[in-house]
């Protein structure tokens, strides 16, 4: 009996250790988009996000980070020298309402390491796209500063096929089949305490 009482009270004294560990830091992020789409001649064109996020420290050195953004993303194109295109427009608009969870790493108290999935509801479009729903994964870096801004490098990539080809479809083969959305994002982000230790 007494062993099974030492097992629960060393299990109770881990769990309390562990949440004191624990804190709750929500936090907004903007920055600016440079979005295109894979497989197309299209150039990037830059737009913006905004959004929030709770960062959920589970550790020194890891957090859990759910976050709902705004993005707009799109393309542009030349048509310029292109007589079949069609009526397909050149600056193309497909802006998202993304909802995110993000595993971020903290190596020092400067540098993160940032991965994760993220599902991308579709709020605006300029064109026919093949779904209102995008799937995307998201891998980035940060840099905090001392008085607690982060700024943040982000890679996205989905992995839907958005773009309905067949409006761009001419000789000259200026997109293909799969479109997904590429983005690069460049921008800041900073959070407050709201619960719990930093420790």
């Amino acid at each position: 009996m007494k062993k099974y009482i030492s097992v629960i009270v060393f299990a109770c004294c881990f769990s309390v250790s562990s949440y004191a560990q624990t804190s709750i830091k929500p936090g907004f992020r903007a920055g600016v988009n440079f979005a295109r789409f894979s497989d197309t001649d299209f150039d990037f064109k830059s737009n913006f996000y905004v959004g929030g996020f709770v960062a959920i420290k589970l550790s020194r050195f890891y957090s859990l980070q759910p976050e709902i953004n705004y993005s707009a993303q799109g393309a542009k194109a030349d048509f310029s020298n292109l007589s079949d295109v069609g009526h397909a427009p050149s600056d193309i608009s497909v802006n998202y309402l993304s909802f995110g969870v993000l595993n971020k790493f903290t190596f020092t108290d400067e540098f993160s390491l940032m991965a994760g999935p993220a599902i991308d509801f579709e709020t605006y479009s300029n064109v026919n796209t093949n779904s209102g729903i995008d799937l995307s994964l998201t891998a980035g870096l940060g840099y905090t500063l001392p008085f607690g801004l982060t700024i943040e490098g982000r890679a996205k990539f989905g992995i839907i096929d958005v773009l309905e080809s067949d409006d761009y479809n001419n000789s000259n083969n200026f997109v293909d089949d799969w479109n997904t959305n590429v983005v690069l994002q460049l921008g800041v982000s900073y959070s407050f305490d709201a619960k719990g230790t930093t420790k």
